[in-house]
């Protein structure tokens, strides 16, 4: 597997719903915030595929994205860097 900063859980265990993480870095872009974690249960878009869906904390994630061997959730709202935060997926 490549190096990358986001340990994918969803290839350990696709029937995770929710798992803690502590969050690397943040980016606002526009309207959404671009939010980078040290690991994710978050599948992103690909293949056809849309991406998973779901709350980080209180913020919504709207769309997941890799990109450059980096794991990108964008979500409405903001975390702070070091924070550690419930993810959880919209299983729906």
């Amino acid at each position: 597997m490549f190096d990358m900063k986001t340990k994918p859980l969803y290839y350990e265990d696709a029937y995770l719903r929710g798992i803690d993480s502590k969050v690397l870095s943040i980016e606002p872009k526009g309207s959404l915030t671009n939010i980078v974690l040290d690991q994710t249960i978050f599948y992103p878009e690909g293949g056809g595929q849309p991406s998973d869906r779901g709350k980080l904390g209180a913020i919504s994630v709207e769309f997941v994205r890799l990109s450059n061997d980096e794991i990108t959730h964008q979500a409405k709202g903001t975390l702070k860097v070091g924070k550690t935060v419930h993810a959880i997926l919209d299983w729906h």
